[in-house]
């Protein structure tokens, strides 16, 4: 099963996932990434964050390689449905 890395950025400030999830394909990886948006979101570390950085949130999905895969951004109004 493929190893998917779940990074978090905005502007110059950036957190790596360092452990990953094993998961089915990027598909599975994407639903992993929307369903982390709404904790994110509700956690301290976003409270801390300066209101630019809030704006242009994202998780930025790579492989292994750390090659980027998929972006999802956390303003993308289908991901507030989840």
């Amino acid at each position: 099963m493929p190893r998917y890395y779940l990074h978090l950025r905005s502007h110059d400030w950036f957190a790596p996932d360092e452990v990953g999830e094993d998961v089915p394909n990027l598909r599975a990886a994407y639903e992993a990434a929307v369903r982390a948006i709404q904790p994110i979101s509700q956690s301290d570390l976003w409270d801390e964050l300066p209101p630019d950085a809030r704006s242009t949130m994202t998780i930025e999905i790579t492989d292994a390689a750390g090659q980027i895969m998929l972006v999802v951004y956390f303003s993308d109004p289908l991901h507030q449905l989840h």
